[in-house]
C-alpha cells in the first residue's frame, strides 16, 4: 500500500477481519471517522496512530511508513528475562483446549 489511509484499510479489513463499526468502537471513535481516515478526506493524528499501535500490536513503522513487519512482537516488548518471555509464547501457542 502506498499510504497510510490504505494501510489504516488494509489492517482493518484484511489483516483484523474487522468492520469499521467494530474498529471505531475499540479506538473510541465513531465509524464516520474511520471511513474518513481511510478514504483520506481526514488525517490520521499522531495521537490515533499511537492508539491503534498500542490497541492492534500494530507497528508504527507499517502504519506509518508501509516498512517492516505488520505487527510488533508483543511479547518480546515485556520487561521480563529471557526464560519468562520463552515460557510465555509457549503458552501462547497452546491451543484453546491446552489452555486452563
Amino acid at each position: 500500500c502506498d499510504n497510510m489511509n490504505s494501510r489504516l484499510k488494509l489492517l482493518r479489513k484484511g489483516y483484523l477481519k474487522m468492520t469499521q463499526e467494530q474498529f471505531a468502537n475499540r479506538l473510541g471513535l465513531k465509524r464516520s471517522h474511520v471511513t474518513c481516515m481511510e478514504t483520506g478526506a481526514r488525517e490520521i493524528i499522531p495521537r490515533t496512530v499511537q492508539a491503534i499501535c498500542r490497541e492492534f500490536n500494530v507497528s508504527r513503522e507499517w502504519i506509518e511508513n508501509g516498512t517492516g513487519e505488520v505487527f510488533v512482537d508483543a511479547v518480546e516488548s515485556l520487561n521480563a528475562t529471557d526464560e519468562i518471555k520463552e515460557l510465555t509464547r509457549m503458552y501462547l501457542s497452546l491451543d484453546d483446549e491446552q489452555n486452563i
